[in-house]
């Protein structure tokens, strides 16, 4: 986590550890048992989290604003992949948290993975239902991918301004968005939607977001 740091990752602080002891009494015995606490300090984020923001009206969010949180997400996970090597796997609107300016920070890394097991199989697999990727869900297979797949479900729900079923996940079909949207956005949605993990989110789709 010390290694993560860019303005659209929340910037981990460093750790606090506390250990008190305390006599107790177990089978007419007294003994000398530990009890620790720890706690990790990240940046304070005012605004929470983008989960608050995706609703039918994004809260009154203009396209612009949306376009720039967008935008913020993509540079922060190709930051964590292409320049840490990190997966994220878990990436998702309570995941990602806005402060006083809108800016996006990704945030917990707690189920993270380096990229060095990049598609490889997992036996224990946590995830959150409607944004993990089907090929990671279903078979346990684990790339940098999986985390393009989720990334696009978030950017069809801040460009629609509806939330994905949380019991279905996207895998292939027709996806209305408005009007007003830009092209090049109606042209990258539905790729990072697609089942098959060997469909490549190029570098230049994600210049074009």
């Amino acid at each position: 986590m010390m290694m993560v740091e860019h303005q659209n990752t929340v910037r981990f602080l460093g750790y606090c550890s506390h250990t008190e002891q305390q006599a107790l009494e177990m089978w007419g015995k007294y003994i000398l048992a530990e009890e620790r606490e720890r706690l990790l300090c990240f940046d304070y984020i005012s605004k929470g989290s983008l989960e608050d923001y995706v609703t039918d009206e994004l809260r009154g969010l203009e396209w612009h604003t949306r376009f720039q949180i967008i935008k913020g997400i993509c540079e922060g996970l190709h930051h964590l992949h292409k320049e840490k090597g990190i997966i994220h796997m878990d990436l998702k609107p309570p995941n990602i948290l806005l402060d006083n300016d809108l800016v996006p920070k990704i945030t917990d890394f707690g189920i993270s993975r380096p990229g060095e097991i990049s598609a490889t199989m997992s036996k224990e697999r946590l995830f959150s239902i409607g944004y993990c990727a089907p090929e990671y869900q279903f078979n346990g297979k684990m790339s940098f991918k999986s985390d393009v797949y989720s990334l696009g479900v978030i950017i069809r729900e801040m460009v629609t301004g509806t939330r994905n079923e949380p019991n279905i996940t996207i895998v292939r079909g027709v996806i209305i968005l408005p009007l007003y949207i830009p092209k090049k956005i109606h042209n990258c949605t539905p790729l990072v939607l697609l089942r098959d993990y060997s469909l490549t989110f190029s570098q230049g789709h994600r210049k074009k977001i």
